[in-house]
């Protein structure tokens, strides 16, 4: 146990299960893992050095910063396309519902046909509008 104010090193070892880091274990001192992404019995395993004041903050504090690496991760990601074949359209543009892009997705509101030419250039169809 360390002095109040003083932290140690810890190596945390854990396991992600269904897209949650488990702890396995923690241990004194700061190691080097090889191979520490990847695969073990279908769970991808991940280690990380933490300063802590004992143990079980550093498992606390491990747990964040995995949590934290995985959110950098999925914001890095590509939206999906939208779910209408041929359209490149993001569903997240905040026009869009239901993973249609908001083009789409106004069509199949407004009962249109679903037969819409995805491949035309964009302003071919801002000139069909504006016409």
């Amino acid at each position: 146990m360390t002095a109040t104010g003083e932290l140690t090193t810890y190596l945390v070892i854990g396991l992600w299960i269904d897209d949650e880091p488990l702890v396995a274990g923690v241990i004194v001192g700061d190691h080097s893992m090889a191979d520490v992404e990847s695969e073990s019995d279908g769970y991808q395993r991940w280690a990380t050095s933490v300063q802590a004041e004992d143990a079980e903050s550093a498992e606390s504090y491990a747990v964040a910063e995995m949590r934290d690496e995985q959110d950098d991760d999925e914001e890095d990601e590509e939206p999906a396309p939208c779910r209408t074949e041929d359209c490149d359209g993001d569903p997240d543009d905040g026009e869009g519902w239901d993973g249609y892009c908001g083009n789409c997705a106004d069509r199949l509101d407004g009962g249109e046909d679903d037969e819409y030419d995805h491949s035309r250039a964009k302003e071919d169809a801002r000139n069909e509008v504006l016409v």
